[in-house]
């Protein structure tokens, strides 16, 4: 198998993706992992639920797109999920995850160049928010610009890029 290089597209969820979807909420979730299957898959379910239903109902023009890696052949394989919304103001990353083998390859960065292409061609920064124990991923949007809005001990932690362009 080639390598999958740092290169993301995106496309529009569609209803085929459901399988991947449920994949990537328990990839994004590894604490579930260690419970028997029927208590995992009914909790899965259940917090997907009212995860999908908490977006919609808070961000109702929100976009859901999967994340595409293409290598240097020009393959493609749907590596992850990126949730998007838009104000005057911003661009919100409300949710994004890559499968675990596409993790550490650069396509987290690649997805969030896009998304910060975007808003810097617009005038708006990104907002986002992140666990506090997800070292991670707080590494990668410290590196590419990402300020804490709030207290970097809190749980939950708001992270801002400021605007890079106008319009």
């Amino acid at each position: 198998m080639t390598a999958v290089a740092p290169v993301v597209a995106r496309r529009a969820v569609r209803a085929a993706d459901d399988d991947l979807l449920r994949e990537l909420f328990l990839a994004g979730r590894p604490e579930l992992a260690v419970l028997p299957a029927p208590i995992r898959d009914e909790l899965v379910d259940l917090q997907r639920r009212a995860q999908r239903g908490q977006q919609e109902a808070d961000h109702p023009a929100a976009r859901r797109e999967v994340l595409v890696g293409v290598d240097e052949a020009g393959d493609r394989t749907d590596c992850g999920v990126l949730v998007t919304d838009r104000d005057d103001d911003a661009l919100y990353v409300l949710d994004i995850v890559l499968a675990p083998a596409r993790r550490g390859h650069g396509l987290g960065s690649a997805a969030l160049a896009g998304v910060a292409a975007e808003a810097d061609a617009t005038g708006r920064e990104v907002r986002l928010h992140v666990w506090s124990d997800n070292a991670g991923a707080r590494r990668l949007y410290e590196r590419l610009g990402f300020e804490y809005a709030t207290d970097a001990d809190a749980g939950h932690l708001a992270m801002r890029r400021p605007r890079q362009g106008s319009v």
